[in-house]
């Protein structure tokens, strides 16, 4: 039974696919690289996740709905609020596809300076072959289309 159950991790782990675009020709200018956010950002550390997460707005869930049939929001406290102006080291950019046939995940690894320490993180800034403003970006950043992914070999 160990046995079987080895093969099994080797064979599922050796579907998932980690693409390295850190290097690539198809990233905005100045990525990777020291950037600044333009707005306020969020760092959370979720219960079953390994890495702490930058999120451009609060995060909330929903638990049920209430007696008139609205639905209840949570929004835990974050780890972390960064205001403007805060500093962010870019170190990495991947896209991830894993065995369950989920979307490529296009994730950006690095580390958050804050006043009071430094805090490594991922955020994801996009999904398939969209990308989203980034809270170092401006809101006038263009395309939106990640077509550039080409240009990586995606």
């Amino acid at each position: 039974m160990r046995v079987f159950l080895l093969a099994l991790a080797c064979l599922l782990s050796g579907c998932a696919s980690i693409q390295n675009l850190t290097g690539s020709k198809c990233l905005p200018a100045g990525i990777p690289g020291a950037v600044v956010l333009k707005r306020e950002a969020y760092l959370y550390k979720f219960h079953d996740e390994k890495e702490i997460s930058l999120w451009n707005s609060r995060y909330k869930y929903g638990s049920g709905a209430d007696d008139s049939g609205k639905m209840i929001m949570h929004s835990p406290p974050p780890l972390l609020v960064l205001p403007p102006g805060t500093k962010l080291t870019i170190e990495k950019i991947t896209r991830e596809t894993h065995f369950d046939n989920s979307p490529n995940a296009i994730y950006v690894r690095g580390v958050a300076h804050s006043a009071s320490q430094d805090i490594r993180f991922r955020y994801l800034w996009g999904i398939n072959n969209s990308i989203h403003h980034a809270p170092w970006e401006t809101e006038k950043y263009d395309p939106r289309d990640f077509s550039r992914s080409t240009l990586c070999g995606g």
